[in-house]
């Protein structure tokens, strides 16, 4: 198929229908259990986001500056700006589970990586646009 063309195939599926679905989400994942790897493609040197990269941040620690927001979940990692977006993943009943993703690191030379943890605030909203698709 050339730009601009439209599959004749097109049975009205999403993607994700399609070819299968993506790993799936771990809420309220215990954070004492997870032993976790980041993904990303980041491009700040000494990357140059062509290739898909990997940390072993293992077990996180916990991140707040404020007491009224989320406490987010911490990483070593050196992965640099980027990698904003990628995939954490652990091992769940044998399988790949979807944990956090790469949220927020520290400017210059990166040695942690934050990102969201999700609990059942998010499971919620999940569900929620789930449904409606």
């Amino acid at each position: 198929m050339g730009h601009g063309e439209i599959s004749q195939n097109d049975t009205g599926k999403s993607l994700e229908e399609t070819v299968g679905g993506a790993v799936p989400v771990w809420f309220n994942a215990p954070r004492d259990q997870l032993n976790i790897a980041a993904y990303g493609y980041p491009s700040a040197p000494p990357f140059d986001g062509q290739e898909l990269e990997r940390c072993d941040g293992g077990k996180p620690t916990r991140l707040s500056w404020d007491r009224t927001r989320p406490t987010m979940l911490v990483i070593g990692c050196t992965m640099t700006g980027g990698s904003s977006g990628g995939a954490w993943l652990v091992t769940k009943d044998g399988k790949p589970a979807l944990i956090s993703n790469v949220s927020i690191g520290p400017h210059g030379r990166t040695t942690w990586l934050a990102g969201p943890y999700l609990e059942g605030e998010a499971e919620g909203l999940y569900n929620f646009i789930a449904k409606k698709g």
